[in-house]
């Protein structure tokens, strides 16, 4: 975390100093702590401090291995498709992907946990 701000505080003093936006710069320091993150994500243990912690993660230790492994995978697998697609694809067209790829690393975790979640609640009551 603290590399991931540092980073992002010399993107900005740079922007200041030279009155230009790295806009490149900043999603390469994102991606980059997406991929990072993603390898370090699928080894975290139970707590209320780091990781996907919702009601129902933090009920179930199965549930919270299972979501944060496959968490894990698709943060670092997909951040690294991102960065490739990055150098590929022009600027006004990655804005889009960018905002899709958010939004799928923000709601799988949460969806498919709860699912896990349910699954594993019907399956004890069976």
């Amino acid at each position: 975390m603290a590399a991931l701000f540092s980073s992002i505080f010399m993107v900005q003093f740079d922007a200041i100093m030279w009155q230009v936006l790295p806009t490149d710069a900043i999603i390469y320091v994102l991606l980059l702590f997406f991929l990072i993150f993603g390898n370090y994500l699928g080894k975290v243990r139970p707590n209320y401090f780091v990781g996907i912690r919702t009601p129902w993660t933090l009920e179930s230790e199965q549930v919270w291995i299972k979501t944060h492994r496959l968490t894990g995978m698709l943060w670092a697998l997909s951040s690294l498709i991102m960065l490739v697609l990055k150098i590929i694809i022009p600027m006004t067209s990655f804005i889009y992907l960018l905002g899709i790829y958010l939004v799928v690393i923000i709601t799988f975790p949460f969806v498919y946990s709860f699912l896990a979640f349910k699954k594993e609640k019907s399956a004890s009551i069976q």
